[in-house]
């Protein structure tokens, strides 16, 4: 009975620091393990074009009729930016409003009759 509270003992003994060896390995720090960064050339070949040239109507190249109606749907309800500026505006306008409701105001008014 003795020798079995031993192995229990010693079992859950065991346990316990292989539990803590797995808790504490995830706590290492992986950085000094990953290779240094490489630098990469960016110089263009010296055959590619300088700049490459996209039609305004770029995804009609696809063929897709649905697409197409997609993107002119899109185009129509989207402001330019002239009806952006002026929607920006007005909302700017309407919180100073907001905000001068909150403000104190002095009225007055004068009146003059004569008999």
């Amino acid at each position: 009975m003795k020798q079995a509270s031993r192995y229990i003992t010693a079992m859950t003994m065991a346990l316990a620091m292989a539990c803590a060896a797995i808790v504490l390995a995830g706590c290492v720090s992986p950085g000094a393990i990953a290779p240094p960064a490489r630098k990469i050339d960016v110089t263009p070949a010296p055959d590619a074009p300088a700049s490459v040239e996209v039609a305004d109507t770029w995804w009609k190249a696809f063929g897709d009729e649905r697409l197409n109606a997609l993107v002119e749907r899109a185009l129509q309800s989207n402001p330019d930016l002239a009806t952006a500026r002026a929607r920006i505006e007005r909302a700017a306008a309407v919180a100073d409003a907001a905000e001068a409701a909150r403000k104190p105001r002095i009225d007055g008014s004068a009146e003059i009759t004569r008999e």
